[in-house]
C-alpha cells in the first residue's frame, strides 16, 4: 500500500490543486487535520482551484480538452458540493494560519465568513496559478476525465483519503510530491 499511495500521489498533481491542501502547510502541520477536515478543505477549494486550472492550462491544452468541453458542468458540480463545507474548512484554515502567524489568524477569525471565503478562494486560485506546472496540464485533464463519473462529493472524499494515506506513509508527500 505504501508504494501504491506514493505512486498515486506523485501521479496526481491535481490533488494538490483541488484539495487546497497546499495552503502553505508546513510538514510539521501535516497531521493536524483529520480526513473530514481535509475533505471539507477540498470541497471548499475545488471550485476556485478548477477555475484557476482552466486559466493556467489555456496555453497548453486544445479548446476541446475535457476541462473546457465539460468545464461548465464540472464547475457546477464542484460549486454545489462546496455548499455547507465552509464552517469546517474555515476552522481548519484558521488553525493552519495560527501555526504560521497568530496575528493574521486573529484577523481572519474576526472576519465574517462572507468576507473570508472570497479571500480564501483567491488564495487558492493564486496557488494553482503559480504551483501547477503547465507541462502537467495534459495529465490533469486526463485525471479529471477519468474521475468524471464520480460525484463531486466522492472526489473530495478521495482527495481526503489520499492525503491522509500519504501523510501516514510519508509526511512530506503532500508538501513535495503532490505540488509537483
Amino acid at each position: 500500500m505504501n508504494s501504491m499511495m506514493k505512486s498515486m500521489t506523485k501521479s496526481m498533481p491535481l490533488v494538490a490543486a483541488l484539495a487546497s491542501l497546499s495552503l502553505a502547510q508546513p510538514a510539521s502541520a501535516q497531521m493536524e487535520f483529520n480526513e473530514q477536515e481535509v475533505t471539507a478543505l477540498a470541497r471548499v477549494g475545488m471550485p476556485s482551484a478548477f477555475q484557476s486550472l482552466q486559466q493556467r492550462c489555456r496555453s497548453a491544452l486544445p479548446g476541446d480538452a475535457y476541462i473546457y468541453a465539460q468545464g461548465n458542468a464540472l464547475r457546477t458540480r464542484l460549486q454545489s458540493v462546496s455548499q455547507g463545507a465552509w464552517p469546517q474548512a474555515r476552522s481548519a484554515i484558521i488553525r493552519l494560519v495560527t501555526r504560521e502567524n497568530a496575528a493574521i489568524a486573529g484577523l481572519l477569525a474576526s472576519m465574517p465568513p462572507e468576507s473570508l471565503q472570497p479571500f480564501v478562494d483567491e488564495m487558492i486560485a493564486g496557488m494553482v496559478a503559480t504551483r501547477v506546472e503547465v507541462g502537467k496540464c495534459g495529465q490533469i485533464d486526463r485525471f479529471l476525465q477519468l474521475v468524471d463519473p464520480l460525484p463531486a462529493q466522492n472526489l473530495a472524499e478521495l482527495i481526503g483519503f489520499i492525503a491522509m494515506e500519504a501523510q501516514k506513509n510519508d509526511a512530506g508527500a503532500i508538501a513535495t510530491g503532490l505540488a509537483r
